[in-house]
């Protein structure tokens, strides 16, 4: 069930034996041809696609946190929070959760390895407050397979996180504004021209292999 769909008293009844999932997503520029929420549209499709697939009655999905430290993407029209803060909210939520007798809480990741919530699942812990953090990234650990399959690897905006959304809500995706360069994608929309050359081509797809190596 989904917690903003339920009256109170549904939502406390499943809180006995219940599993209470808070999905996570960002808000995040993903090139041209993408949503720019395309990391939570993703973590949600994921999360009901298995909780149809289990007991629905006693999974309770939480709205998703849509905001998430997006630093090196801000230029690319994204909005995020700071670590610190996304960390302090992780903690805050969960904790009412557990206020409300969830025992099973479970963070669903869908924007990337990121430390800021694992810390916050060690500082709930650290409180007596117990909850599992599954990151949605099993391209990331059978990366060689991905690549022989799109012909890349996981690149930011590229073919796996294009072919996710396509799966999921293909009315979301303009196949047409889907190009290769960087310097090609946002032609005279695109205010920040410093970044318009071929080295950031290079940065941005290094950030695709690894986005911690890449900072604006």
């Amino acid at each position: 069930m989904e917690a903003l769909k339920v009256n109170y008293v549904q939502l406390r009844r499943a809180t006995a034996d219940g599993v209470a999932v808070i999905p996570m997503g960002s808000l995040e520029a993903h090139g041209p041809h993408l949503p720019c929420g395309a990391d939570s549209l993703i973590v949600e499709g994921i999360v009901a696609r298995a909780v149809d697939a289990s007991d629905p009655k006693r999974v309770v999905v939480l709205p998703t946190v849509r905001y998430s430290v997006v630093e090196w993407a801000r230029p690319f029209a994204s909005v995020g929070l700071s670590p610190m803060t996304l960390l302090s909210k992780l903690v805050d939520v969960a904790r009412d959760v557990h206020r409300l007798v969830f025992r099973r809480i479970v963070f669903v990741q869908g924007h990337g390895n990121l430390p800021a919530a694992q810390m916050a699942i060690w500082q709930l812990r650290h409180e007596g407050v117990y909850a599992l953090y599954v990151d949605v990234s099993p391209y990331l650990m059978a990366a060689d397979r991905v690549r022989e399959l799109a012909g890349e690897g996981v690149l930011h905006g590229g073919a796996v996180e294009t072919s996710l959304v396509l799966a999921l809500l293909p009315d979301q995706v303009d196949m047409s504004a889907a190009v290769e360069k960087i310097s090609k994608d946002y032609h005279e929309e695109f205010i920040f021209k410093r970044f318009l050359h071929d080295k950031w081509v290079e940065i941005m797809r290094a950030a695709g292999e690894n986005e911690d190596s890449a900072t604006v």
